[in-house]
This record gives structure tokens, C-alpha cells and sequence, in this order.
């Protein structure tokens, strides 16, 4: 079944958010999810998803080998509005 989502890449608006959140509570939730050991190390694979059916959006970080993690909520936090693709992920 596919969810309906849209997704934001544009990295100097996730910088600017990731600045906002802080290094703390930035490291506190790679560690809830269990990327501490192999954090991101590029900009390229962050992007900020908002699930229409949920209304939930957060910050996702997807490695090269191609696995996605939920890495932290926005609740509270001023997002893009432009730059915006639609996209229909798998559940």
C-alpha cells in the first residue's frame, strides 16, 4: 500500500533547521534511533518528509546503501515552503 508524502531536499533550509534543533538534541535523537555509531556524514542524504495522512514531519536521512531513518520530529520548527515534490512511498 502506498502513502501519499511530500518531500523537501533543499539542504540550506534542513542546515538551518538542524542549527536551530542544536548538536544536542540533535545527537540525543541519532542515538534514540540508533545512528550514533554511523551518524550522517553528508548533507546530500537529508530531507524533511510530511505525511498527509499523519500530519507528522520530520527530518529523514537516507544512506548510500539506500536505507531511510526517521531521525527527528519538527514539531515546533518553521519549514520551507517552497521546494515541495509530491511522492507515493511504500508503507
Amino acid at each position: 500500500m502506498s502513502k501519499l508524502v511530500f518531500r523537501n531536499r533543499n539542504t540550506k533550509a534542513i542546515k538551518k533547521i538542524l542549527m536551530e534543533i542544536g548538536h544536542k538534541a540533535y545527537a540525543e535523537a541519532l542515538e534514540e534511533q540508533g545512528l550514533n555509531r554511523q551518524p550522517p556524514i553528508s548533507m546530500r542524504g537529508f530531507y524533511i518528509e510530511y505525511n498527509v495522512k499523519t500530519k507528522e514531519e520530520d527530518i529523514w536521512y537516507t544512506y548510500p546503501s539506500g536505507v531511510s531513518f526517521k531521525i527527528i520530529s519538527l514539531l515546533g520548527y518553521f519549514t520551507p515552503k517552497e521546494g515541495w515534490e509530491k511522492v507515493w512511498d511504500q508503507e
